[in-house]
């Protein structure tokens, strides 16, 4: 278990993740046999010479660690192609907005009419409905 802590790793959090995980199988085992007697827990040496202390050996701990840095680095570079796919995604978004505001998607019709044309139409037909209607007012 120490060799985790000792040996040199690519990452250092993994080394200190694993000893954590083995350092709280150990603490579980210890406080289940702990006695508390006035809020103070006891434990005497008959009961920690009877907890189970899972070690492998230096070679497995290796090829553990070997493993693990192995798939993390892989995770590392799936990562960054999603980081990317991710970028290439938004930057052909704008792209195909700046198209579709432009025009550019699809054929254009030579007779349509001008933008300009439609606009100035839709105006004067709003300005027509909008005149202002005569009141009808009651006489008493």
């Amino acid at each position: 278990m120490t060799d985790f802590n000792t040996k040199k790793s690519r990452k250092p959090w993994v080394r200190g993740n694993i000893s954590g995980f083995f350092t709280s199988l150990l603490r579980k085992q210890i406080e289940a046999k702990a006695k508390s007697t006035s809020g103070v827990n006891n434990i005497n040496s008959g009961e920690i010479q009877s907890l189970i202390v899972a070690l492998c050996g230096v070679e497995e701990q290796q090829k553990v660690l070997t493993e693990v840095e192995t798939n993390l680095s892989i995770i590392d570079q799936l990562d960054q192609t999603i980081t990317t796919a991710l970028q290439q995604a938004e930057a052909l978004r704008q792209s195909i907005l700046k198209k579709a505001f432009s025009g550019q998607l699809v054929p254009q019709d030579p007779n349509d009419e001008p933008a300009s044309v439609l606009l100035e139409r839709i105006r004067a037909e709003k300005a027509a409905s909008d005149k202002p209607k005569s009141r009808k007012t009651k006489h008493a």
